[in-house]
């Protein structure tokens, strides 16, 4: 059969490469923004019960639902909870139009913390690669910007993605770069964290030991 070969159409672009840059922006998903945004209007004793719920049952609150709906020998008193769960996740979600997988990628200092706690007391952690390639804690989807600098490139970090994509995915599809990279794009220093809380600790003993003395000498603050 012939080929059909078709004239070229010529044209020349000089449209605003800004414009694009900032529709590009405005449609990309990105972490950073999703974290600033919320930040400025929650609490975040409710975040952090958010972050805690999303470790707790996962950040696909419908895949749970469905499969709990499957399950006939779960107890009432735990499929209350895991309904609670899903029901506090999904309206965050829906206040803030967000899912829950992009609150996990905007909020992994969180996430990180709640599966610190986990590990330490105990419980058990889904391992995707070993150790050596990334600390189990960190082994969440989108940890980039809490993963230590020695772990964020493509033999560590990277592995790990391709296999939680595989477990995900049961193989049948590929990693998309581009999501991995832009979690690598910022970072979050857990150091700077603790010592902010550490700061915050001491000021508030301060004010504390202020407030005692000056009740003793019949003052106020």
């Amino acid at each position: 059969m012939a080929s059909v070969t078709f004239q070229e159409v010529k044209s020349d672009f000089k449209f605003d490469v800004s414009d694009y840059q900032d529709i590009y922006s405005a449609l990309i998903v990105d972490p950073k923004a999703i974290r600033e945004n919320i930040v400025k209007k929650e609490d975040v004793i409710v975040l952090a019960r958010i972050a805690e719920y999303i470790v707790e049952i996962g950040p696909r609150p419908d895949r749970i639902q469905a499969k709990l709906s499957s399950r006939v020998n779960v107890k009432p008193e735990i499929v209350a909870k895991i309904s609670l769960r899903i029901q506090e996740i999904n309206n965050f979600t829906k206040k803030h139009n967000i899912r829950a997988t992009q609150f996990q990628a905007a909020f992994p200092d969180l996430i990180l913390k709640a599966r610190e706690y986990l590990t330490i007391n105990g419980a058990n952690l889904q391992r995707f690669v070993p150790d050596e390639t990334l600390p189990i804690v960190f082994q969440f989807p989108g940890s980039g910007p809490v993963v230590p600098d020695e772990y964020r490139d493509n033999d560590h970090y990277g592995k790990f993605n391709e296999a939680l994509t595989k477990a995900l995915s049961q193989g049948s599809l590929t990693v998309n770069w581009t999501i991995v990279q832009k979690s690598l794009e910022w970072k979050i220093d857990i150091d700077e964290i603790e010592k902010s809380k550490d700061v915050k600790k001491d000021s508030s003993k301060e004010r504390k030991s202020k407030t005692i003395t000056t009740k003793k000498t019949g003052s106020q603050v």
